[in-house]
């Protein structure tokens, strides 16, 4: 056995010695703004008071806190997430990639490891990031409501929460128009590329698969009837001969963050209606 490894269960020894010590514990952050682990209520609350979907408990021990941190970890490993670099904090001046201020001299933080929802700064891709979303409650039938969502991090100026505004509203309908405001959004920040996380497959095998037939036949189908979402459907190939898309699946409700975030802002802009 090397030193570094003595050395880690020292720190260990001690982290656990001073936390009960103090009468406190292990403070783990599964969803927040910084996933971690921290000594104090305090800092634990600054993490997800506020934060939609946060997810958090209290350990008697490291160990137990950091196996609940992994459940994300783990889940998110299956549909292709990467953990990122550990960070710890050495200074008030310490900031981690996503956050939105740094962090509290006072904070102790163990391990933060960040699952990137900012559009500059995901783990998954060199690209800029979006989330985008749409919902119909009703769908298909009279009377029925939508919306959008689209997600590019937290506090993001560019987020959007609006309803969709059109004839016959439809899921599907709601998937294309966030997609197309997302875009056109990245385009007007001058944008060369983007990746754009949707849980449509719909609306990823339209854009990869479909469209170009549909556009060489005049957008018709192979029965010659006019193509599904003919309107959405055109102003979105369009705007995507202006910037180059990546479309990535992800899957929706397992507690991605983008995705969840997305789907928040989709409703809120239904009930704008």
């Amino acid at each position: 056995m090397n030193r570094t490894f003595f050395n880690k269960i020292f720190d260990l020894l001690c982290s656990s010695f001073m936390a009960r010590s103090k009468g406190g514990g292990f403070y783990a952050v599964k969803r927040g703004r910084n996933i971690g682990i921290y000594m104090t209520w305090a800092e634990c609350e600054s993490q997800v008071k506020g934060f939609h979907g946060a997810r958090y408990k209290k350990f008697g021990s490291e160990q137990e806190a950091q196996s609940f941190i992994d459940e994300v970890s783990s889940s998110n490993s299956s549909l292709g997430v990467r953990r990122t670099q550990t960070f710890k904090a050495k200074s008030q001046n310490t900031a981690f990639p996503g956050s939105v201020t740094a962090l509290s001299k006072r904070t102790k933080l163990i391990e933060a490891r960040s699952l990137s929802t900012q559009a500059s700064s995901s783990s998954t891709s060199s690209k800029p990031v979006v989330y985008t979303d749409g919902c119909c409650r009703g769908n298909g039938r009279s009377g029925a409501i939508g919306g959008i969502g689209v997600y590019w991090g937290p506090d993001h100026p560019r987020n959007i929460s609006e309803p969709l505004l059109v004839d016959e509203p439809t899921n599907q309908k709601a998937e294309l128009e966030a997609a197309i405001r997302a875009i056109d959004c990245a385009i007007g920040m001058g944008l060369d590329d983007l990746e754009l996380r949707t849980d449509s497959t719909y609306t990823i095998k339209s854009m990869t698969e479909w469209i170009p037939r549909w556009e060489r036949n005049g957008w018709k189908t192979s029965k010659g009837t006019d193509v599904l979402n003919k309107e959405q459907m055109i102003r979105l190939n369009d705007l995507c001969k202006r910037i180059d898309i990546k479309w990535t699946h992800v899957r929706g409700h397992k507690g991605i963050h983008g995705n969840e975030e997305a789907d928040r802002l989709a409703n809120e802009g239904a009930m704008k209606t």
